[in-house]
């Protein structure tokens, strides 16, 4: 997850960043001599980035870490260990039985009508 987490900061400091170039861009004549200095910046900071985020980098970059996304196979993992990593997890919803001691998923409008609350009236008359 870390590697994911990796790659979407780098995704969330790209829009950004595009975000201020853009902004820097629609500057007047006169404001844009004063903030060419920073739109170059932003504009090689977008270049690194896009650089790292590219699917060769990322593959080498992976590989570096030692990451392995492919499920190994079950024989070879009790010989020689492996590096995998389990799929990501998917967080979902859930309805809850006490009683029985159960949890079934749900869909987010199955679970908002089955925790609904009753809205309450304003005492304030």
């Amino acid at each position: 997850m870390e590697f994911v987490d990796a790659v979407h900061e780098q995704l969330t400091q790209r829009d950004k960043l595009t975000a201020v170039l853009r902004h820097l861009e629609n500057a007047t004549s006169k404001v844009a001599a004063r903030v060419s200095t920073m739109a170059t910046w932003v504009r090689q900071r977008l270049k690194q980035i896009n650089a790292l985020i590219s699917p060769h980098f990322l593959d080498i970059s992976a590989r570096s870490s030692k990451l392995d996304f492919a499920e190994p196979d079950p024989e070879t993992e009790s010989e020689s260990g492996s590096f995998y990593y389990s799929p990501p997890i998917n967080l979902q919803l859930w309805s809850v039985n006490e009683e029985k001691g159960l949890a079934t998923s749900c869909s987010p409008l199955e679970w908002a009508s089955a925790l609904a609350l009753p809205i309450e009236e304003d005492d304030t008359e």
